[in-house]
């Protein structure tokens, strides 16, 4: 199968797909962190509206005191993925894909985003 056009279906799919290519933990039930280019995402499965769906967490390495809100908001609009938000007091890159027929190519593309914006914010 051309890997451009593969599909997941389950959870488990998904999760084979990113411990082929990066380092994963076990983070719970339907919860991972996987390490990619050097940045820590938080990946779970989530219902909602009775659909599956794949969530994506990425903390920011800023203190949240020193960041000005209009910055935020700048950064928020040249995003190629996710939204800025705050979780327990820091600052996240959150997107949400929908799991049943969600692209492989289209998840390596996200988390590898998500690392860069990471990266980026050191």
């Amino acid at each position: 199968m051309d890997p451009s056009t593969r599909r997941f279906t389950t959870w488990a799919d998904l999760r084979a797909h990113l411990a082929a290519a990066h380092a994963v933990t076990d983070a719970g039930d339907d919860a991972l962190q996987a390490t990619v280019a050097g940045a820590v995402l938080e990946v779970r499965r989530v219902e909602h509206g009775g659909r599956a769906w794949i969530e994506i967490l990425a903390m920011l390495e800023h203190d949240l005191r020193d960041v000005p809100p209009t910055s935020v908001l700048v950064k928020n609009f040249t995003l190629a993925v996710g939204a800025l938000g705050i979780a327990s007091g820091s600052l996240v890159l959150r997107q949400l894909l929908p799991l049943d027929g969600l692209r492989a190519v289209d998840l390596d593309e996200v988390v590898t985003e998500a690392a860069r914006v990471v990266a980026e914010s050191r």
